[in-house]
């Protein structure tokens, strides 16, 4: 809003474009979806175009709020606003930089696990498995630009916004201009660029805990007021991070606690409770959505994911080692047989969850809640057993879902197939061979080296140990509260898949960065005021 400057009127010109923006979309909605809005025939079907209703009513909102604002950023352009010109360049850059992989990755890196979230939002049907704030994006990408590719473009664009920002921001403390371009350097490093194509969530996901943890550092750091909107600004994206992710819950403990000790003298206590009560309420109602549609759609399915890896070894410890009781009580919910010879061939937990339907029993919930408990003594137990396959699943964690450089081969996953027939995509020359230089994927190695998130989790963790030695007690909770997913996702995660870690990733790689540019800066504006003062006393 400080970027806008003051004009926050509504413009009428905006607003007719909205409504006949929101007029025609009902038309190129027809390009993917297959929504109905008219139709009453049963319950179901009025349920659905009631749902429909309310998201092309949610859509015009967006759109009012979107033209409104391209609408004052024009004018304010115009005007001679230098401080959203600086913004909008600095966008400009890293956005059209990533335009020219849009086209020589197009339709974007679609690998699995998206193709179930696209089906449902074009029937406008949340997806809860990949959470439901990832079907809401998907809706209103789909009605902005009515192509698969169009999600991936919007996403894009949202990202090229936040770097944009970021690096304006960064602008301000860093008098070398020259260093201010080299900030670019982490959003270009070849796993950030491959997860911008990838929309699954941690990709947006993982940008917007950036911007949260980069906000309210940098409002700590230019000792800024802080004002009403920006507690609320910072409670929404504290609610979203809640909720998009299940391991981000702690936030809504750690996300006040933070604000509260960072801003012990900056803000009022009637600021810091307003920001708790926001944070509390705003994570509540998003994650309410969620923990309701888990129950409807997967039920334990999501939780037994997190446990299929680590209990697979502990199993067959169990069994070596004779604990008939335990096994009886797994049993009755995961085939136990099935996890001892499938870790015996040399399958994994989660290769054997997903390849084989008949792991799972009819169970009750009764029976669900004593395998957690027999799982929790096994833990205890054979805590070694746990602890090597932790490990090895922690370090190992650079693996990306299916070669999507495959997607237009004849001989390929039948889903992609599917998925170019059906929206006519056609191979684009070099797509493979550039997916091929992004992922490393004819150098295992290489690739394990490059999509490695443990440096930057070493380098967030020192900064934490750093901070707690030096007493910065609101800087070192802001970086614990980045780090605290580092230990539950070692706890929980289901494959060995860079996802998990992408954001300790990101925000690891950035920190690097603009620490080392900051550095730099005050180095070479030393070096500048010596020489001035050696000039100086020369003259003298």
């Amino acid at each position: 809003m400080i970027i806008l400057g003051n004009r926050l009127k509504l413009n009428k010109l905006a607003l007719v474009i909205a409504l006949i923006h929101w007029g025609i979309s009902f038309a190129s909605d027809r390009l993917v979806f297959t929504y109905r809005l008219l139709d009453t025939t049963n319950r179901v079907s009025l349920a659905k175009a009631m749902l429909a209703w309310g998201a092309k009513l949610v859509f015009l909102a967006l759109l009012l709020v979107m033209w409104q604002l391209i609408m004052v950023a024009f004018l304010e352009l115009r005007s001679g606003n230098v401080r959203l010109n600086q913004y909008m360049k600095y966008t400009f850059i890293y956005l059209a930089i990533m335009l020219v992989f849009f086209i020589l990755l197009f339709p974007g890196l679609w690998r699995m696990d998206e193709f179930g979230i696209l089906k449902n939002a074009i029937n406008i049907l949340p997806h809860f498995w990949q959470g439901y704030l990832t079907s809401v994006f998907y809706i209103f990408a789909l009605m902005l630009v009515p192509n698969p590719a169009g999600v991936v473009f919007v996403q894009v664009v949202v990202i090229s916004l936040i770097v944009g920002y970021i690096i304006y921001k960064c602008s301000h403390v860093i008098e070398h201009r020259g260093l201010v371009y080299v900030l670019y350097v982490p959003f270009l490093l070849f796993p950030v660029i491959d997860s911008n194509f990838y929309p699954i969530r941690m990709s947006l996901y993982a940008f917007l805990e950036l911007l949260y943890a980069f906000e309210l550092f940098f409002i700590k750091y230019e000792k800024r007021e802080i004002k009403k909107k920006n507690i609320w600004l910072l409670a929404v994206l504290a609610g979203i991070i809640i909720c998009w992710r299940t391991e981000a819950i702690y936030y809504i403990i750690l996300a006040p606690l933070t604000f509260f000790i960072l801003f012990y003298r900056e803000t009022s206590r009637k600021l810091k409770i307003e920001f708790m009560i926001a944070v509390v309420v705003i994570a509540g109602l998003f994650t309410s959505v969620q923990i309701l549609g888990n129950k409807m759609d997967s039920k334990n399915d999501y939780e037994l994911t997190s446990i299929v890896l680590p209990i697979t070894p502990l199993v067959n410890e169990a069994y070596e080692n004779g604990d008939q009781d335990i096994l009886e009580t797994i049993d009755k919910v995961l085939d136990t047989s099935l996890l001892i010879n499938g870790y015996k061939a040399g399958e994994s937990g989660i290769s054997i969850y997903w390849n084989h339907t008949e792991l799972r029993r009819n169970y009750t919930s009764e029976d669900f809640s004593d395998m957690k408990s027999a799982y929790y003594q096994l833990i205890m137990k054979y805590p070694s057993v746990f602890l090597i396959e932790r490990l090895k699943t922690f370090i190992g964690s650079t693996g990306l879902l299916n070669e999507t450089e495959t997607l237009f081969e004849e001989d390929t996953q039948y889903y992609y197939v599917d998925f170019r027939e059906t929206y006519h995509y056609k191979a684009v020359p070099f797509r493979s061979n550039m997916v091929k230089l992004l992922e490393f994927t004819d150098n295992e190695t290489l690739h394990n080296i490059i999509y490695s998130f443990i440096p930057q989790a070493i380098f967030l963790i020192g900064i934490c140990v750093v901070l707690l030695i030096k007493k910065k007690w609101g800087y070192f909770f802001l970086c614990g509260t980045i780090c605290a997913k580092i230990p539950l996702i070692f706890l929980t995660a289901p494959s060995m898949l860079f996802m998990y870690y992408y954001s300790i990733y990101l925000i690891g790689a950035f920190g690097v960065g603009m620490i080392g540019v900051i550095i730099v800066d005050r180095m070479l504006k030393k070096t500048n005021q010596n020489e001035r003062s050696g000039n100086y006393g020369r003259i003298q």
